[in-house]
């Protein structure tokens, strides 16, 4: 391979891996931030090759994103705390990696577990908490600045999903 051959291709390598780098891209900032931070490698990188040095080391903006995601991504946001849904006001409690709650609707509840930026679990609703028709799932996925929320409900575990969203009280 050319060595400026072998340059773009670091470049495209190093754009890809500052998007990464970034968490996820479904929310929040962290798509623009990621974003910027790719533009910048490419910019870097070009600039680089234009004056004849080209290189295969990941810039320090590049190199920092891996070491700062944002505190969704990395599941330093807590869940427990009082919500403003769709479905009403939410209480919810994390203990570890579990967390429990109750939300206005019917007496709703619910249960789950967190994984990063993410809680899955289900819903359940008065008379008797059973699905299909008073339970089902549930996918929440917490803002880069864990202060709101995008999530997913539907009823059961098989169908369309319709949204629910919560923002911190």
């Amino acid at each position: 391979m050319k060595p400026q051959r072998a340059a773009l291709f670091a470049i495209a390598a190093a754009a890809l891996f500052a998007l990464l780098a970034c968490g996820p891209l479904s929310f929040g900032d962290t798509k623009s931030q990621a974003a910027t931070l790719a533009a910048r490698q490419v910019e870097t990188a070009v600039a680089t090759i234009q004056a004849g040095k080209p290189t295969l080391a990941p810039t320090a903006a590049a190199q920092k994103a891996t070491k700062t995601p944002s505190a969704a991504a990395s599941g330093a946001c807590q869940w427990t705390g009082t919500w403003s849904t769709t479905w009403g006001d939410m209480q919810l409690v994390q203990k570890g990696k579990e967390v429990t709650g109750t939300y206005e609707t019917d007496s709703g509840k619910l249960k789950g577990t967190v994984s990063g930026s993410t809680f899955s679990g289900t819903w359940s609703e008065a008379p008797d908490y059973t699905a299909p028709d008073n339970a089902g799932d549930v996918k929440f996925t917490m803002s880069a600045d864990c202060k709101s929320f995008t999530g997913l409900w539907r009823y059961g575990s098989e169908g369309d999903w319709s949204e629910w969203d919560g923002e911190r009280k």
